[in-house]
């Protein structure tokens, strides 16, 4: 579990997980739109800034570099789905293991507040998927990696992340958890809460 206040770097650290490490992966962007996911990807693999990424990308030329870039990533299976339920897991994982022979290595499910099915019961949904999650990991012996939002008193994203601070109170069922928090104007810090 990757927890941190929105707009911390959740994401951005998930993406670049699922371009560098080169495994087979599925990431499941319920939080961000297509445009959002391969405009940050090809900041990641351009090393051009982000703003100057999305301005480019008007451009034909710049479209064709860009398009050609995100060949690296063809190893992820980006996946844009608003809703996330245990049950579209398991037919994306399917569909994925018929596709291509095996299971992913890498699955990213960005973010769990998107696999609530129930408002009225968030916490324990939010538990609940936990536990599927930990049961997909080990039938498919992939990392399972969900990112996930912290409680209001951390949502400025400057202290570091403890367990407490997770929403839904989840942090006795990942087997890791990883916090992220600004560490002033261009660093993140990482901890490991558990």
């Amino acid at each position: 579990l990757v927890a941190a206040a929105p707009g911390v770097g959740k994401s951005v650290f998930a993406t670049n997980l699922s371009i560098f490490t080169a495994v087979p992966s599925i990431y499941l962007s319920a939080d961000s739109d297509e445009f959002t996911v391969k405009t940050r990807a090809c900041s990641i693999l351009s090393g051009i800034e982000l703003s100057q990424v999305e301005q480019r990308l008007q451009d034909e030329a710049w479209e064709k570099y860009f398009t050609d870039l995100l060949h690296r990533t063809d190893h992820v299976d980006w996946c844009y789905q608003v809703d996330i339920d245990p049950e579209f897991i398991g037919l994306r994982l399917k569909a994925y293991a018929e596709l291509r022979g095996i299971y992913p290595k890498l699955i990213v499910v960005d973010n769990l507040g998107n696999t609530v099915e129930e408002q009225a019961d968030e916490f324990a949904d939010l538990r609940r998927i936990c536990r599927d999650l930990q049961r997909v990991a080990r039938s498919t012996r992939a990392h399972v990696m969900g990112l996930h939002h912290v409680v209001g008193a951390k949502e400025d994203g400057v202290d570091p992340i403890t367990l407490k601070d997770l929403v839904g109170k989840i942090g006795k069922i990942p087997e890791m958890v990883l916090g992220l928090n600004r560490a002033g104007d261009n660093a993140i810090q990482m901890t490991v809460p558990k």
